[in-house]
């Protein structure tokens, strides 16, 4: 009985390291010994795990993406993005956000739904990491930023299209699915902003971010009172503008605590 306690006791404490492990992982920059680990084993497999569908392929790639830009912002808010890591990260940055890119125009023929959230949410990503960089000093940082300029144009001429796509091929019931899809990542992304509004990072950087959210959960009310209305693409659209307002929440909640 004692050596069963030991062995699950065991296992609890590697359990615990190993989530330790896992999460320093996901938290390492450049430079850093679990890097290699995180983009040459940890992201790979991601995407492989993911390859089966369009859908979850086009959202890892819009996250490992952001992923760069989140590295990229630490690295030059603590004084440390030299020119060939900028480099090595605005390289990895344009294949994934392209992956994305070309991930929601495929999702225009088969999965306009996906693709049109998708796609807003990425394009208040790119935005609010623009703000970000823009902020910080040196010229690695406004290359990064350039790059976010580019991807944001083209993200944009393909983000219209794919909605495009869904407003036109859409029947009335699998609309108003879309929409209360819509509604409920809408609510949950502002409750996580609310959280990241209220740590010491956010409440550092509260000057607008009161008025942002404040802007996002008047969106949700109004695709509540369309839904309730069903007047469907409405309902969508504004509760993706929503969310996409609460995501740019806490984008810049987080880099307050860089």
């Amino acid at each position: 009985m004692r050596r069963k306690i030991r062995l699950f006791a065991g296992l609890a404490v590697a359990l615990a390291l190993l989530g330790g492990l896992m999460t320093l992982e996901s938290r390492s920059l450049p430079g850093d010994i679990l890097y290699v680990l995180k983009t040459s084993i940890d992201e790979p497999l991601t995407a492989l795990e993911s390859s089966f569908s369009a859908e979850s392929r086009t959202q890892v790639a819009a996250s490992q993406a952001e992923a760069r830009l989140v590295e990229a912002e630490h690295l030059a808010a603590q004084q440390r993005l030299d020119p060939a890591t900028a480099k090595m990260l605005t390289v990895s940055f344009n294949a994934r956000s392209g992956d994305a890119i070309r991930g929601i125009d495929e999702l225009a023929l088969g999965n306009a739904e996906a693709g049109a959230s998708i796609a807003s949410l990425f394009t208040a990503a790119l935005s609010a990491h623009a703000g970000v960089l823009q902020g910080l000093p040196g010229n690695e940082a406004a290359m990064m930023l350039s790059e976010v300029a580019k991807a944001r144009a083209t993200l944009e001429v393909t983000g219209n299209r794919t909605t495009r796509a869904l407003l036109s091929g859409r029947a009335g019931a699998d609309m108003e699915s879309a929409a209360w899809h819509a509604i409920e990542q809408a609510g949950s992304e502002i409750v996580a902003a609310r959280y990241a509004a209220a740590s010491p990072a956010g409440m550092h950087a509260a000057a607008g971010q009161e008025l942002q959210l404040s802007a996002a959960e008047d969106a949700l009310a109004a695709a509540k009172d369309k839904q309730d209305a069903k007047v469907y693409i409405d309902a969508f659209n504004l509760a993706l503008r929503a969310r996409g307002q609460a995501h740019a929440v806490r984008i810049v909640s987080d880099a307050a605590g860089y």
